[in-house]
């Protein structure tokens, strides 16, 4: 289970991906070495560019605590930023600072980051929308088929048709060649196109069918058998795949707020199904230059939808604006 506070570390280092203008390095968590001891520590997000030679270091520490950050806090980033090296250290709270926490931060120079709730009219101009139109895709495999070729010594070109609960989806059974690196079927199944599976399929319609997958290109894979290590040359997967249709409000708007102004215009939606959930985000910068669309979930014990599952998202414009 992942610790409490990494699902905003794991936000912010996507939306600072969004906001980055030159190439920068981002990484959380990351762990740098403390100039004083030699000491790795640990800092939620790192991000590292280059100013003409000059290698820029900037680290931010995150917390999604109920009650507003005070100033020790801030006391506690000036000092990691001095015993890490870094350039500038920024601070991200979920419930905001305390006036003294952010009078200390401008005497410090620690940055401040956080989330203010805006209602619907505040960011119409950027996002008119209503609702956002939600494809989940299904994919439940039933078998599995692996083509070894010809010409090898004891088997007859093909191994026999498994049932995909005896294969197992999540165990590493694929062996990369180059490297021995292992993969699981559904590792394989995320690079597979899939759009003529949903050819003509209205939702709620299933269909059963094999997708076809052979390795051609310079990625190749083995299987450990009773014969030893044999080369496969690709796969059959046999299962039952549709889509269902979901119309989702849109239930939440917020912005990223610096110091100096706001960083993202940001909205939710709560994709539910079969008492699972997910949340994805839908983002832009003021300008309208930058636009994404990221899976985040503030809750680390969420139940969340199977990775069986892939999603299309079609976000319809209102058909009849209301007035400014």
């Amino acid at each position: 289970m992942a610790r409490a506070g990494r699902a905003l570390e794991e936000f912010v280092r996507e939306l600072e991906r969004l906001l980055a203008r030159s190439p920068v390095d981002i990484k959380s968590p990351d762990h740098l070495p403390d100039r004083r001891t030699g000491a790795m520590r640990e800092v939620d997000v790192s991000l590292r560019s280059h100013v003409g030679s000059v290698l820029v270091l900037v680290i931010m520490e995150c917390r999604d605590r109920s009650d507003a950050e005070d100033v020790s806090w801030i006391d506690e980033l000036v000092g990691k930023r001095e015993a890490v090296g870094a350039n500038k250290a920024i601070a991200i709270s979920a419930s905001g600072f305390s006036k003294s926490a952010r009078t200390a931060a401008s005497a410090t120079g620690i940055g401040l980051r956080t989330f203010e709730e805006v209602s619907e009219a505040d960011l119409r101009s950027w996002l008119s929308l209503d609702e956002v139109i939600v494809h989940v895709r299904y994919a439940n495999f039933t078998g599995i088929k692996f083509g070894i070729g010809e010409g090898h010594p004891t088997l007859d070109g093909y191994l026999p048709h498994l049932p995909a609960s005896l294969v197992g989806r999540d165990v590493p059974i694929l062996i990369k060649n180059d490297d021995g690196g292992r993969l699981t079927i559904d590792d394989l199944w995320k690079q597979v196109p899939k759009a003529g599976l949903m050819a003509d399929l209205t939702p709620g319609e299933r269909r059963r069918g094999t997708v076809h997958v052979a390795f051609t290109g310079p990625d190749r894979y083995m299987i450990e058998t009773s014969s030893g290590l044999v080369d496969v040359e690709g796969l059959a997967i046999t299962g039952e795949f549709g889509y269902d249709e979901h119309r989702v409000p849109i239930r939440r708007y917020y912005q990223y707020v610096a110091e100096d102004g706001v960083l993202t215009q940001n909205a939710e939606v709560t994709i539910a199904h079969d008492g699972k959930e997910m949340v994805f985000g839908i983002h832009g910068t003021p300008d309208g230059s930058r636009f994404s669309i990221t899976r985040h979930d503030m809750s680390s014990t969420a139940d969340v939808l199977d990775f069986d599952m892939w999603l299309d998202f079609q976000l319809i414009e209102r058909e009849n604006p209301r007035a400014e």
